[in-house]
């Protein structure tokens, strides 16, 4: 005779389980009757005793040939492959939690309530590896398998989405700056355009104050100014497309 709570096979004449301790010695009258009860309370055909789950938390019943389940009003609510129920139609290889807890349906008494022909291995959702399940307390790892259609948890991934970066021309940027000198390059690189920027400034500056010998330092700074900006150019097609993480 199997334990309703552990599973564990026992003796036909067994009052206790011997494994958990659970009171199996009414299990062939429980058999017969049109309906079975599931909470934490003693007197319960079923009885886990699970922090979460009420007294009398649920009902399992048949009727026109059908399988039932029905909450009864119970504090952290029945769920049947995730949505919340007060009474709905039961197949053996839905997923029931009775609050957080999981329900194994492979129990003797539950079973009992399904054809023999519905209660088969091809009904048992086989999920790969990457997914955790819910542990039950007092469950031994051969019981804990009948949890595999317990739906996985949603997880995040992070999908890579590559971008080119558009192409700078060496020649664009050398007649830019040799028309327009610092305020060209702007177009290759910002850094440099500043840079050269205030430079010329301040010759512009202090060609005033030395009446125009300064500004022979354009002569100077004109060939810079194109030869980064050329450089800047060149050295931002070398560069590596860029990244960008989404989540879905």
């Amino acid at each position: 005779m199997n334990c309703p709570k552990c599973l564990n096979e026992n003796l036909s004449n067994a009052v206790f389980c011997k494994n958990c301790g659970t009171r199996i010695a009414d299990l062939n009258q429980s058999f017969g009757s049109d309906y079975i009860t599931i909470g934490r309370a003693s007197d319960n055909s079923v009885c886990i005793n699970e922090s979460g789950i009420s007294s009398k938390h649920a009902k399992i019943f048949s009727e026109n040939n059908q399988v039932y389940i029905e909450d009864l009003n119970s504090t952290n609510g029945t769920f049947v492959n995730g949505k919340r129920i007060t009474r709905t139609v039961l197949r053996i290889n839905d997923a029931v939690n009775l609050g957080q807890t999981p329900l194994n349906l492979n129990n003797a008494l539950i079973k009992n309530f399904f054809p023999s022909s519905s209660i088969s291995t091809a009904n048992k959702t086989s999920i790969e590896s990457g997914y955790s399940y819910p542990q039950v307390n007092n469950i031994p790892p051969q019981a804990s398998q009948q949890y595999q259609s317990y739906p996985p948890q949603a997880k995040q991934v992070n999908v890579l989405v590559m971008a080119p970066i558009a192409p700078k021309s060496v020649g664009v940027a050398l007649l830019l700056t040799f028309f327009f000198g610092s305020f060209g390059m702007f177009y290759s690189t910002v850094t440099g355009g500043i840079v050269m920027s205030c430079i010329n400034l301040l010759l512009t500056i202090l060609g005033f104050l030395t009446f125009g010998l300064a500004w022979f330092g354009f002569y100077l700074t004109h060939p810079i100014c194109m030869i980064w900006a050329a450089m800047a150019a060149s050295e931002a097609n070398k560069s590596a497309p860029v990244s960008t993480q989404i989540n879905v």
